[in-house]
């Protein structure tokens, strides 16, 4: 039998990449667990522009993270920030009261952080941790992110786990008007839906996994002005290193493997998702 394999993983470089949706604060903690060694979250960045990395945004979707994420992009050449609710977070909280509350602290370091803030996100829907019962709440709360993202101006990425078409369904009811479908996990038909809409779709590490056919063929059938690139670290590595620790500096095999399935090089993809990151996030240009 074959022992996972722990630790880091290779970085694959090329230059100017963007990482649109990742999680560096949350990185230490889960390497630690998988016995990779210990890395700060700085040491992770820099790592990570040396692979060529130019910029990312650091999602907390959680109210532990909302501060720190603000204030690690400030600190930090290349980063942005962003915040929501997560939606399992947000039932996490058992009602209306304590996530209303967490709502409100979130615009609160949003109002005092403005200067690196990209998005709002991830909100979305989730029926793979969640049954459907938990339907009008879940709505509710993407109708709630819809509304602050729409006010401020700025792009909503969105987290869609089993939940195409209810979260299409409230993005149209919430007259979204910057969307971007983060780690996207649909097939053609959802991918020509919502670039018809103007939106995007983000392609993480999943992309590259055998039984991702579906994700694939969304690929294949996306306009290249519409796609972008992420890794959701510390989680979805891509292959060959699937089930390893996840950083900003793998993005560069997501990069190589989206590039052979378009048949361009790893370097002309990164440009092209760079390019769209700058004109779908206001913060990049």
């Amino acid at each position: 039998m074959k022992h996972k394999e722990r630790g880091w993983a290779e970085p694959l470089k090329v230059e100017g990449m963007a990482d649109d949706h990742t999680h560096i604060l949350s990185i230490p903690s889960f390497a630690e667990e998988e016995g990779a060694s210990p890395l700060s979250p700085e040491e992770i960045w820099q790592k990570s522009r040396e692979a060529g990395v130019e910029k990312a945004i650091e999602v907390a979707c959680e109210e532990k993270y909302f501060e720190e994420a603000a204030e690690f992009a400030e600190k930090n050449a290349g980063v942005f920030y962003a915040l929501a609710i997560h939606p399992i977070e947000a039932l996490a909280y058992g009602g209306e009261e304590g996530y209303r509350r967490a709502f409100e602290k979130m615009k609160e370091v949003i109002s005092s952080h403005p200067k690196k803030l990209a998005a709002v996100g991830e909100s979305g829907m989730d029926f793979f941790h969640a049954d459907l019962s938990t339907l009008p709440f879940q709505r509710k709360a993407l109708l709630d992110h819809i509304a602050l993202a729409n006010d401020l101006g700025l792009p909503l990425q969105i987290h869609d786990h089993g939940a195409h078409r209810e979260v299409f369904s409230a993005l149209k009811e919430g007259g979204a008007k910057k969307v971007v479908f983060h780690s996207f996990s649909g097939d053609a038909d959802f991918a020509r839906a919502v670039c018809e809409e103007g939106w995007y779709l983000s392609f993480s590490g999943m992309v590259t996994f055998k039984n991702a056919k579906d994700m694939q063929s969304a690929l294949l059938a996306s306009p290249r002005g519409r796609i972008l690139s992420e890794t959701d670290a510390p989680s979805l590595a891509p292959a060959p290193y699937r089930g390893r620790v996840n950083a900003p500096w793998m993005l560069g095999w997501t990069l190589r493997f989206m590039g052979d399935l378009l048949r361009l090089p790893a370097a002309e993809i990164a440009k092209i998702t760079r390019e769209n990151a700058q004109a779908a996030y206001e913060a990049w240009r």
